[in-house]
């Protein structure tokens, strides 16, 4: 399975799907945030499910797609 798969659904559509956020895989979102660029689409399914995390610092760098730079992003941990 790949840390990114992405895919466009229809003349609308592209979807993404994010298996990890392992290093590198910024990399690999940059990639498919330019394919739908590219197909024109003006929808975007982001799936995040069965993600079991990885490196901050990855996703912080996906987040940078969606959020304004020098805006607060909320990290949560899970202590139990």
């Amino acid at each position: 399975m790949a840390v990114v798969e992405h895919s466009k659904i229809d003349k609308q559509t592209y979807y993404i799907k994010l298996n990890a956020f392992n290093d590198g895989s910024a990399t690999i979102f940059d990639k498919a945030i330019e394919a739908m660029k590219q197909a024109k689409t003006s929808k975007l399914i982001l799936d995040l499910r069965n993600n079991p995390g990885g490196s901050i610092n990855e996703l912080v760098q996906m987040i940078s797609h969606f959020v304004a730079s020098k805006q607060a992003v909320l990290v949560m941990e899970n202590n139990q």
